[in-house]
């Protein structure tokens, strides 16, 4: 759970430097957009999912 709160965390700090960006680099911001979407899923997921230890 640490982990998944870390990522997220990790992620909005990646998200806000995106948006923060200067005008020439829509590509960049887009890359990091879509890949925020995917890490705050994968997050989403883990704390939903938690693995379990066999």
């Amino acid at each position: 759970m640490i982990r998944s709160l870390a990522l997220l965390a990790a992620v909005l700090v990646l998200l806000d430097t995106a948006l923060t960006l200067p005008e020439p680099f829509p590509t960049l911001a887009l890359l990091v957009a879509v890949a925020t979407v995917g890490a705050v899923a994968w997050a989403l997921a883990g704390l939903i999912f938690p693995r379990r230890d066999r």
